[in-house]
């Protein structure tokens, strides 16, 4: 190869190469993921994940549940365990490890409270 050839070799962009397509299964997980950061922080929270690292039994191409695991925090990785079905037939289809990341607003109070006391 001569050395021109190389300089031009050398010279072109280089181009990452695309994202690998979203599965049935992973979308799904991430939906259940997102949606179980939201029932614990409040329906109004912007949920994020990135680096979903999905590990499924085989044969699932579905998933209806994710139950953070104890201790979990946001601002970081949060695994997750993975359900599917319902009822008596729901059954452990995995795990799923993303970075999560939420928005939500805030409540500020004009006065002091008690603890324990109800807010309106």
């Amino acid at each position: 190869m001569s050395w021109a050839a190389l300089v031009l070799l050398a010279a072109r962009p280089l181009q990452a190469a695309p994202a690998p397509p979203a599965t049935p299964v992973t979308a799904s997980a991430i939906a259940a993921a997102i949606t179980a950061v939201r029932t614990a922080i409040g329906g109004g929270a912007e949920v994020t994940v990135t680096n979903p690292v999905l590990s499924v039994v085989a044969g699932n191409d579905h998933i209806d549940l994710a139950v953070a695991e104890p201790g979990s925090r946001t601002a970081g990785p949060i695994r997750f365990v993975l359900y599917t079905g319902t009822g008596a037939a729901r059954r452990r289809a995995g795990r799923l490890a993303v970075d999560v990341r939420v928005s939500a607003p805030l409540l500020r109070a004009t006065t002091a409270l008690r603890a324990g006391s109800a807010i309106t």
